[in-house]
């Protein structure tokens, strides 16, 4: 069959909403140029898809976006027979093999996606069943991350952080809750709200702005200028545990910047406010410290890259402290620290600042607040496994 017919065919297929026999015949056509663009089509798919059962946007829109993806499809099909210096130019080269596995993979990922969509909205189920939605895995586009250098730093290639591949899956914006372990006591997803998404450990926001995801997805992080913008929340942790983990992805733009941690209108040893289940970037070092100190702090080994969406997990167990980072072990050593400041316990949480002296008087620690992006940020009042912080990292 010529390429004319064959577009024909594939159009003809969608006009009578027969995306499924649409998707499997492009997919046997084998134009191996056009594999990067139907991945692209999935991920925009599954985006809407975890949009509609979060209950991010309406019925309305979501059947909008789900138009525009049908159109894309068709606008996909219209380039078969394109010559191939032309689709060079429209898909960057791709490695040997890859081609083959994303036609298996991706048309049977959105066929089943669409008709699951189309059940459910026919039935006005908007928000979906969590519990029963599907699995939230699919395969990214393309990683933004490039090369293994903190920029100005001066730091040795083998003292930063290497990034992920490219093939590395990262679907979506946020893990299925529920599949979590019940340790998770505050779940900050940042998708146009500063809300805790599994309890009442709501956020104020000051001065942040909204920002693209570590994923791509619009307004689904929040963006910190470096200086007062912060996410003001209540204490989550208690105060004498030595079991907890904090994971969140950060995309930071210097080396030293408060992440997130428990703080009280005392002072500690520096006069700035004493600081409980602190994490915090110290020379690009991911770090997780008491103030005022008494014993050793955690600091990792390695330094992150700047200006790249990185994924931390800190998790301590006892004396052990434990830091991955892009779902790999990084660091793991004696941490003996223990907040200990007399008849005192934190009286609020924050991201993105250290407080000087007390919350109210709006003035913070000088190098220590966070510039750049945080998204994602998950708290639990237990030390978790490795399954969890790749559930957290790839969204399996």
């Amino acid at each position: 069959m010529n390429h004319q017919a064959l577009k024909e065919e594939i159009q003809t297929l969608i006009a009578a909403n027969k995306i499924e026999d649409a998707i499997e015949r492009l997919a046997s056509a084998q134009f191996s140029a056009l594999d990067k663009e139907l991945i692209i089509l999935n991920s925009q798919y599954n985006r809407v898809k975890e949009e509609i059962r979060l209950n991010l946007i309406s019925k309305d829109e979501g059947e909008r976006r789900m138009n525009g993806i049908t159109m894309a499809l068709i606008n996909l099909s219209d380039k078969i027979g394109a010559e191939p210096s032309r689709l060079s130019k429209l898909v960057p080269e791709k490695k040997p093999g890859m081609g083959r596995l994303a036609l298996l993979l991706i048309p049977a990922l959105l066929v089943v996606g669409l008709v699951i969509w189309k059940m459910a909205t026919s039935s006005d189920a908007q928000t979906g069943n969590p519990e029963g939605s599907p699995d939230d895995s699919t395969i990214t586009t393309e990683s933004k991350d490039s090369g293994n250098t903190v920029p100005n730093s001066g730091v040795p290639a083998d003292d930063i952080v290497k990034t992920p591949e490219p093939e590395l899956p990262a679907p979506t914006s946020n893990v299925d809750l529920s599949s979590l372990p019940k340790s998770l006591v505050a779940a900050f997803l940042f998708n146009g709200n500063a809300n805790d998404a599994i309890g009442d450990h709501h956020g104020s926001m000051h001065g942040v702005v909204s920002a693209d995801g570590w994923n791509g997805a619009k307004n689904s992080a929040y963006y910190f200028n470096g200086d007062n913008a912060h996410i003001k929340l209540p204490r989550i942790l208690d105060v004498t545990t030595t079991n907890f983990s904090i994971a969140c992805w950060l995309k930071s733009e210097t080396e030293n910047g408060s992440i997130f941690g428990q703080f009280s209108n005392k002072t500690d040893n520096y006069a700035y406010a004493a600081t409980n289940h602190y994490v915090a970037l110290v020379a690009g070092y991911p770090n997780l410290d008491e103030y005022p100190p008494t014993g050793g702090g955690f600091r990792s080994t390695k330094r992150i890259p700047l200006n790249q969406w990185v994924h931390i997990v800190f998790i301590r167990n006892g004396d052990k402290a434990t830091l991955y980072i892009n779902g790999e072990k990084a660091h793991e050593a004696d941490m003996t620290e223990k907040y200990e400041l007399k008849n005192n316990i934190p009286d609020y949480a924050a991201i993105g600042v250290r407080p000087f002296w007390t919350y109210g008087t709006g003035t913070y620690k000088e190098n220590a607040s966070f510039k750049g992006a945080i998204d994602d940020l998950y708290i639990f009042n237990a030390a978790i496994g490795p399954e969890t912080v790749q559930q957290l990292y790839l969204k399996k």
